[in-house]
């Protein structure tokens, strides 16, 4: 995707925190997040550490302990009413 180009007040508003601002639709709804990009690229090195890592035996005991589970069509109904 091209980047898109914001007006100074704009961008202005979105670093002001330092942290993640969420974006939202007329109505109100979050509908995505602003994050900088050196925020950015902590969370790309956290995810693609995660990714390396082995689950533990212990990890896995829990997840299948838990008797919280959902179908792939709920999974994508959840993920939606984020």
């Amino acid at each position: 995707m091209a980047p898109v180009t914001i007006e100074a007040e704009l961008l202005t508003k979105l670093t002001s925190n330092g942290g993640k601002v969420p974006i939202a639709d007329a109505a109100g709804a979050t509908v995505g997040y602003f994050v900088s990009p050196a925020r950015l690229a902590l969370l790309e090195r956290a995810f693609e550490a995660q990714l390396d890592k082995e689950p533990t035996e212990e990890d896995i005991r829990r997840i299948l302990a838990d008797s919280r589970w959902h179908t792939t069509e709920e999974v994508f109904k959840l993920l939606e009413a984020e």
